[in-house]
């Protein structure tokens, strides 16, 4: 937004990315919220700015950040899955090495975690294969070269590996659930 860089009095380069960068009635609350003496007047413009809508990104980044986000969360929830079978672990009767029901329960979600986690990345891999040979079939049958040109992929193509993302996390959650429960019955039964 530094376009105007340069051009005008001292001072007046940022006033037009201002004028650029928010929308009238940001400007207006703005003017309106700044006292008189001038004091304290730029924290009042950034919090009435703070309060709007973030500013406009690229449809790619917005598709970049989500992708981000879910990396992140996948990678915290599988260290967040191997604490859950340490924590379970600990649940064990140390002489015969038994386990209560909840805590088994809590071991087969925490299981089915990590062979979800394994089967979205199977599925999402086999579709894409799938799908995109057949794109490329059809372009190499129209005498098209396959490199060239962008390929639109249908919304379902990430559903079922999107679906076992949302299942998996909610296995993670039901075992810690029953470790959760499992720690209520030996607090109570101590009492």
């Amino acid at each position: 937004m530094g376009a105007l860089k340069g051009v005008g009095k001292p001072g007046e380069e940022h006033a037009a990315d201002e004028v650029k960068a928010h929308p009238p009635d940001v400007r207006a609350r703005a003017a309106v919220e700044a006292p008189a003496d001038g004091d304290h007047g730029e924290s009042r413009h950034v919090l009435a700015q703070s309060r709007e809508a973030a500013p406009a990104v690229t449809h790619e980044k917005i598709w970049a950040s989500q992708k981000e986000y879910s990396i992140e969360l996948t990678k915290h929830a599988r260290q967040i899955g191997f604490a859950g079978f340490a924590v379970a672990w600990l649940f064990r009767d140390p002489s015969s090495g038994a386990m209560s029901l909840p805590v088994l329960s809590a071991l087969g979600s925490l299981s089915g975690f990590f062979v979800l986690d394994l089967l979205q990345y199977l599925v999402g891999a086999v579709l894409l294969r799938l799908w995109i040979h057949g794109e490329e079939r059809k372009r190499i049958d129209a005498n098209q070269p396959i490199s060239e040109g962008d390929y639109s992929p249908p919304k379902w193509l990430d559903v079922p590996a999107f679906a076992l993302w949302c299942i998996k996390l909610g296995l993670l959650i039901l075992g810690f659930g029953f470790l959760g429960f499992e720690v209520l019955q030996q607090v109570s039964a101590a009492s």
